[in-house]
């Protein structure tokens, strides 16, 4: 196997990783959205214990955005790096 076999096969798995881990943050993702969604139901008397949920709801959701738009650029990265190869 020559040097840039060697180098594409890398990259290559390194691509298939990241899109693991991104299935795996929208999967866990949409199942804690909908968790939540099903606890407010019970919050709903409680306006304080609402609103606290919301606002941790909406830092999560940002955090998870911002590793999104991550792992999308590592991606274009890696298909920008395939293809000089």
């Amino acid at each position: 196997m020559n040097e840039k076999q060697i180098k594409k096969n890398i990259l290559d798995l390194e691509y298939h990783k990241l899109t693991q881990v991104l299935n795996s943050i929208l999967i866990l993702t949409i199942t804690s959205i909908l968790g939540f969604l099903g606890s407010y139901t019970f919050l709903l008397e409680d306006k304080n214990k609402l609103t606290l949920g919301l606002i941790i709801s909406t830092l999560i959701l940002i955090i998870i955005y911002g590793t999104v738009i991550k792992i999308n650029q590592k991606l274009e990265s890696i298909i920008k790096n395939i293809k000089e190869i």
